[in-house]
């Protein structure tokens, strides 16, 4: 017998009823075990509120899917089959803990610090707007200082790979780097935005950028380990890609582009300016 399925819509022969998967997109469907009698047109009552309104028509058979309700099928066609319920909400935004000020602030900083550098994936994917750019600001800034206090003291007590460097060695040095820190994280913030900006991948603006670069500095605290400062880069690049891919709504290689894209132009200025004065005095 002819039988129609409800799914992708297409006619095929079998000939037996009952439950089977349709040849065309595999879904399970429930066929009669024999044709229903003919119907007299004479006597036919009037269309259905469903024919009325455009419903396709699922024929003598009932359609009993099994498949699951979270999965998308695409047919021979490649359009996608229709999902008999809604796929489930994305999860709520919000602001991060160390924004909200949750808790003691010691807890609001642990917390910030383990969403972004253990779970960066979930953290900035549920990272929502705030009004202000200065906490975000206020985390990195500490975990670069904590990072230079430690420094100056692996470097006092001796330890190799931190060498004493003269007048900015000391309370004095370390006051200075401080204020490095701080002019920094705005202008390295400001320089991947605009990389971002560039390659057409900076559509949230920039304090989603911003508050990214901040949070994403997280495993930077690793560096108060000595030899660590290495481990804790790499760590920080990855979360910074993974941030960016979702709070810019980009992709992981533009983001990933984005972030070397800086020193990519500052290579190719230098070199740029090299070939010129050798040409020049050659």
């Amino acid at each position: 017998m002819l039988a129609e399925c409800p799914w992708c819509g297409k006619r095929f022969e079998t000939a037996r009823g009952g439950r089977q998967h349709c040849p065309h997109c595999r879904a399970e469907i429930e066929l009669p075990d024999a044709e229903p009698p003919p119907v007299d047109s004479a006597r036919t009552p009037a269309a259905g509120p469903s024919e009325v309104s455009g419903a396709p028509p699922y024929g003598p058979w009932e359609q009993t899917s099994s498949f699951p309700t979270s999965t998308r099928w695409v047919g021979s066609g490649g359009d996608e089959m229709p999902n008999p319920t809604p796929e489930a909400p994305p999860p709520p935004l919000a602001p991060a803990p160390w924004e909200l000020g949750e808790g003691s602030l010691w807890h609001s900083f642990v917390e910030t610090w383990k969403g972004a550098a253990l779970h960066p994936t979930r953290f900035f994917r549920e990272l929502g707007p705030f009004p202000s750019l200065w906490p975000a600001f206020g985390f990195a800034f500490l975990v670069s200082a904590v990072v230079s206090v430690f420094d100056a003291i692996w470097s006092w007590v001796g330890i190799p790979f931190y060498p004493e460097y003269g007048f900015l060695s000391g309370p004095v040095g370390l006051v200075f780097e401080l204020v490095a820190i701080a002019f920094m994280i705005w202008l390295g913030s400001g320089l991947l935005h605009l990389s971002l900006t560039v390659l057409g991948a900076g559509s949230q603006g920039f304090g989603a950028t911003f508050r990214t670069a901040c949070y994403a500095s997280a495993p930077l605290l690793v560096g108060i380990f000595p030899g660590a400062e290495f481990i804790g880069s790499i760590w920080s690049l990855v979360v910074a890609v993974i941030g960016l891919r979702w709070t810019q709504r980009t992709s992981t290689g533009k983001a990933l582009l984005a972030i070397f894209l800086p020193a990519i132009f500052l290579a190719a200025l230098t070199l740029v300016v090299t070939l010129t004065f050798a040409l020049a005095l050659g």
